[in-house]
């Protein structure tokens, strides 16, 4: 009887086995369906959402306003470069960032001077700005650093001009591009094709050693007049001559007293689109970069303007009577002679290291 009994248990514990086997792999061919649908709910498929965060934390900043000043009237290149900018600046930002344009010297009373110092005191966040006022920046009035635009832009991309824009931050400033303005040119009574047509003249100048150095060596006399006593004073006798950029002498009417505008280009000019330093570092990362792209838009599309606009400062002249007199390479050569052989006077003003990184990137050498 027992082994009867345990041949039972046996014959039992076959059929259960038979019998669970049979209910596992019953699920199985419903359980397909629900492998197929598996993916759509697995956890890479879950955080597809999140491979767009970026686009929607783009920008992820509190939003905020950029007061900008600058000095520069409506007929320079300088005042749609700055509308740019402002364009620029809010399309990158989804408006987040909206830009505040204080033009034409409206907080300086267009006095550059003024504006650097607003822009270092942190009433404006942003300037377009002339450098400093210091011998460092004397650099750029040196007679005949650069002839030609070519030269200049070497200057820009090389170490001379990333030396200068960094030695803003000393003064709380921080440049971020250069806008090319044009060169300075010479109108006078006469044609001055020769250096030796400026001998006798009294010539009215900035303020400046270098631009002194420079007439003296001429043989003409330096004549200091504000821009607001200018025009009258070259009616008047008070001047014979002056130099300024075409948009200067345009915007002032000054070939109507001067009416030979004589394109010597002695003396290249620039702004800088700065800003206060604490207050830019202070500035979200994703936002200072927005602004950078910015600047450098704005810088490309100054220069492009700022030549195109020479020829139409030339035609205006023309029109209303002026004469520009364009010099021959030769001639030009003679006035470059004269305006570099100041250089070495300048150089312990400036400073000789200094002076040397410009020399190094124009491939000039000193002839002293």
């Amino acid at each position: 009887m027992k082994t009867k009994g345990i041949a039972i248990a046996l014959v039992l514990v076959l059929l259960l086995s038979l019998v669970g086997c049979g209910k596992a792999a019953a699920p199985a061919a419903p359980a397909a369906p629900a492998a197929t649908e598996a993916p759509a709910e697995k956890p890479a498929e879950a955080e597809k959402p999140a491979e767009a965060a970026p686009a929607e934390t783009k920008n992820d900043f509190e939003p905020f306003t950029i007061t900008l000043a600058h000095d520069c009237g409506p007929t320079t290149a300088t005042t749609p470069a700055a509308e740019l900018f402002k364009e620029r600046v809010e399309e990158l930002s989804d408006g987040k960032i909206t830009v505040d344009i204080f033009g034409g010297g409206q907080l300086s009373n267009s006095n550059s001077a003024t504006t650097i110092s607003m822009l270092q005191g942190g009433d404006v966040d942003m300037a377009i700005i002339m450098g400093l006022q210091n011998d460092l920046w004397d650099i750029y009035k040196l007679p005949y650093l650069f002839t030609t635009l070519e030269e200049v832009y070497a200057s820009e991309a090389g170490e001379s001009g990333q030396y200068m824009l960094d030695s803003l931050r000393e003064s709380g400033i921080i440049g971020h591009e250069w806008l090319d303005v044009g060169f300075r040119v010479f109108t006078a009574k006469k044609p001055l094709n020769n250096v030796a047509d400026v001998a006798g003249l009294k010539v009215r100048i900035i303020a400046s050693t270098a631009f002194t150095n420079f007439v003296n060596a001429l043989g003409g006399y330096p004549v200091s007049l504000s821009m607001g006593e200018l025009y009258t004073g070259l009616q008047q006798g008070a001047a014979d001559a002056q130099e300024n950029p075409l948009a200067t002498i345009v915007s002032r009417a000054l070939y109507e007293p001067n009416p030979y505008v004589t394109l010597t280009n002695h003396v290249w000019t620039y702004y800088i689109m700065a800003s206060n330093l604490a207050w830019f570092e202070g500035l979200p990362a994703e936002a200072q970069e927005i602004i950078k792209v910015a600047c450098k838009e704005m810088s490309e599309y100054h220069r492009t303007a700022a030549e195109e606009l020479q020829d139409d400062f030339k035609k205006t002249i023309t029109e209303a009577g002026g004469t520009i007199v364009e010099l021959t390479d030769e001639e030009l050569a003679a006035w470059a002679e004269i305006g570099r052989s100041t250089h070495q006077e300048m150089e312990s003003v400036v400073g000789a290291d200094v002076l040397d990184l410009f020399y190094k990137d124009l491939g000039l050498e000193k002839p002293w």
